[in-house]
């Protein structure tokens, strides 16, 4: 299975699933956080409220963050 495409949060970091983890890079591309699950993910949403759902290939993740995604409160843009 593989990973969905990248996605940007409210401060501009980049979101990316990759096989076992999410990683998350800044704006100019470096590397600043990784979030680990138990298998290969497939895909992600922001749910609001810095809540993220990860959508592996068996099972679903929902963690907190201390970021949103591109457009708070929403779930598409208008």
């Amino acid at each position: 299975m593989k990973p969905s495409s990248s996605t940007t949060g409210t401060s501009d970091k980049i979101f990316r699933p990759a096989q076992l983890q999410m990683i998350v890079f800044n704006p100019s591309g470096k590397l600043i956080g990784k979030i680990y699950f138990g298998s290969v993910s497939a895909n992600f949403q922001f749910a609001g409220g810095g809540q993220i759902v990860i959508l592996a290939k068996t099972e679903l993740y929902y963690a907190m963050l201390a970021a949103e995604g591109a457009f708070p409160g929403k779930l598409y843009p208008e």
